[in-house]
């Protein structure tokens, strides 16, 4: 996207531990197989911290958004 969303939405996982990003640039079947594999090795601490993180992660997204249209009307 022109602002980059799907990027910063990325980065925010990343820096809570949520998300690896790879630029798409940078990315090949090597560097794709290391982080898998490094996902991999700690993948049960990944998914205990996911489950400590997830009471974080808004849920609302769509109610505000709905808000927000119906404010512009």
């Amino acid at each position: 996207s022109a602002r980059k969303e799907q990027y910063k939405n990325a980065q925010w996982l990343a820096r809570h531990s949520g998300a690896i990003v790879v630029d798409q640039e940078k990315l090949t079947s090597s560097t794709l197989l290391f982080e898998i594999e490094k996902i991999w090795q700690r993948h049960k601490n990944i998914k205990k911290q996911a489950e400590a993180f997830a009471p974080e992660v808004p849920r609302d997204g769509a109610d505000k958004l709905v808000a927000h249209i119906e404010s512009l009307l």
